[in-house]
């Protein structure tokens, strides 16, 4: 039952990150300036050179970018309005265009989405694929660490009395598993932050996930020095318990 709950939820990853390639907006890239073309239709045919549009955008929460503003007219039916830069800066998602052209007395509207994101791209097929076995091999490691640092006992091998007769090695074992979860840990995060702020609609997601992987990665150094301090503490500690039970001394 396990591994079909397990089969069940891969299959579900591997669709998602498939279905990201899927999309066939345009795709700008986050703080650059965004070029906005419009065909102007009418009636079947292109519009006539005296032709005005005006353009509404809107950010992936609905909010106006702009409303009803006037786009240039250039060589007759081509119409287009730029966005600064500061208009989309740090503000991924889905936009929506919204465009109403006025030609010989008569009205056309329409309205299109373009995403806009870091990265400016979209993952490919391949792409997609390495994401989905990255994630996959790195969510193995992570849990397969976990499950060594839980399952490596700490305590020392006592005899009935409760003294120490041998010193316990799988204290190495557990300190390696924490370090590599740990590490595993980041790269997670890293993967997770990276997918959902450059390409895809999860702002939410992505902000959490950057400030875990920030975190992590400013804990990181301290705790390596940590660990590296507890392991040579462990080798001098095992040395001494050693010698001491080679003697005869009972340690508890």
């Amino acid at each position: 039952m396990k591994r079909l709950y397990f089969s069940i939820l891969i299959s579900i990853l591997f669709i998602s990150l498939l279905g990201i390639v899927s999309a066939e907006e345009d795709i700008f890239r986050a703080g650059s300036q965004i070029d906005i073309k419009e065909l102007c239709i009418y009636n079947g045919t292109l519009c006539s050179s005296s032709a005005s549009c005006n353009v509404t955008v809107l950010y992936p929460n609905g909010t106006n970018i702009t409303s009803n503003a006037p786009m240039t007219n250039n060589n007759r039916a081509f119409h287009n309005y730029t966005l600064t830069t500061a208009k989309t800066e740090g503000i991924n998602g889905i936009y929506t265009k919204q465009v109403t052209c006025t030609d010989q007395g008569g009205n056309s509207f329409s309205e299109e989405t373009f995403i806009v994101n870091p990265s400016g791209s979209i993952p490919t097929t391949s792409q997609g694929i390495i994401y989905f076995i990255a994630a996959t091999i790195t969510f193995l490691i992570f849990s397969l660490c976990i499950w060594g640092f839980i399952v490596s006992p700490w305590g020392h091998e006592t005899d009935e009395s409760g003294m120490i007769i041998k010193f316990n090695d799988l204290r190495y074992v557990k300190i390696f598993c924490g370090i590599f979860a740990y590490v595993s840990l980041i790269s997670l995060t890293f993967l997770g932050y990276n997918i959902s702020w450059g390409y895809l609609d999860f702002n939410v997601a992505a902000n959490i996930l950057h400030a875990i992987y920030w975190v992590l990665i400013s804990l990181f150094m301290p705790t390596m020095v940590i660990a590296f301090i507890v392991v040579v503490l462990q080798i001098i500690y095992s040395k001494k318990l050693q010698e001491g039970i080679r003697r005869g001394i009972q340690f508890r």
